[in-house]
């Protein structure tokens, strides 16, 4: 239908305004903690860093073992360098896929590796606009790929919602296009969602 009756929204900050929009390790922990609360089945994260932290990545595993499936932005260092929270095993690792052969070439910028999971398209997408006379602006990276990725998760708990994590994951990985290599490969990861 043309209603969002079948997926619930719930937009938590852990972005500090008093960094420029920056955030860190506390306030992530925060914010899922507040996920969970609310009953999240799916959590969506844009941030990430090239630091781990235990507190992070224990909160990150609770979260998943209490049933909620993490979605995370790879990155945008052009790396295969892992970065966190996005390299834990049990999040979801999403690289930015660029619009030029129909959504099947990774970004420049994307990072990509061993750690990564899934491609989703995130290069060249209309967003909301905080700035300017438009509401809408052209926007690019994997903070716009990884919620692509939270989107189809979240559709699948709405169809199932007695799925658990790994068969979310399962879903994902097998339904996903091959774009590099047949199965897994460290630019897309189990392909294209």
């Amino acid at each position: 239908g043309d209603d969002n009756s079948v997926v619930k929204l719930s937009a938590i900050k852990i972005a500090d305004d008093t960094t420029g929009g920056g955030s860190n390790a506390s306030s992530l922990i925060k914010g899922l903690s507040l996920a969970r609360a609310v009953g999240a089945r799916v959590v969506n994260i844009s941030y990430d860093g090239t630091g781990t932290n235990t507190s992070m990545k224990t909160a990150c595993d609770n979260a998943v073992a209490a049933g909620v499936t993490i979605v995370c932005a790879a990155g945008n260092g052009s790396t295969s360098t892992p970065w966190y929270p996005c390299s834990y095993d049990s999040v979801i690792s999403v690289v930015n896929l660029t619009s030029s052969n129909d959504w099947s070439t990774r970004s420049s910028t994307s990072n990509y590796g061993s750690t990564c999971d899934i491609s989703a398209p995130g290069t060249g997408l209309m967003s909301i606009s905080n700035s300017g006379a438009s509401a809408y602006s052209t926007v690019s990276g994997t903070s716009f790929s990884s919620p692509v990725v939270a989107g189809v998760a979240a559709l699948l708990y709405a169809e199932y919602p007695k799925l658990t994590d790994a068969q979310v994951k399962s879903i994902l990985y097998d339904t996903a296009t091959d774009i590099y290599a047949t199965g897994y490969d460290t630019d897309s990861g189990w392909g294209r969602v």
